[in-house]
């Protein structure tokens, strides 16, 4: 388990980032992931397959949460693998980029009150097809995409 002293959204976020970069290199694929942050700044890791029906997405979202609250977490991240199309100028650009998409939450009761982030990290790949890193996203063009599918890499 880990502990972030200081806990704020800002912090928290940067280090599940920062672990998802380290976590991520050299592997073959990418697994959703849920960071869980309560008030001590106690920080726990679940890993979970994705589901790929409506059903089983919301059977998922409801195990999360009861999760999230026997952890008494007040901030979420999701790391979710995806394909996202870039748009340009607000217009869909050709192709895909593969993704790893953070949706964040800070809950009313955490240390700085209620928040929101989405970032998104584009995957960079090796030759031999294994992960070199993740890079947030300056490109304006993947900055602005909009993930189209859940994908099991």
């Amino acid at each position: 388990m880990i502990r972030i002293p200081n806990l704020t959204f800002a912090a928290f976020l940067n280090h599940v980032q920062a672990h998802l970069q380290r976590w991520a290199w050299g592997r073959a694929n990418l697994a959703p992931r849920a960071y869980a942050a309560d008030a001590a700044g106690v920080v726990t890791v679940l890993a979970f397959p994705l589901p790929h029906d409506d059903a089983g997405r919301e059977a998922l979202g409801a195990i999360l949460e009861l999760e999230m609250k026997s952890r008494e977490a007040v901030m979420v991240v999701l790391a979710l693998p995806s394909l996202a199309t870039p748009t340009i100028h607000g217009e869909l650009a050709e192709g895909t980029q593969e993704v790893l998409l953070l949706d964040g939450r800070a809950l009313a009761g955490a240390p700085g009150g209620a928040g929101h982030a989405t970032l998104i990290l584009t995957v960079e790949r090796r030759p031999d097809g294994r992960i070199a890193r993740l890079v947030a996203s300056g490109d304006p063009a993947i900055a602005e995409a909009r993930p189209v599918a859940a994908a099991k890499m």
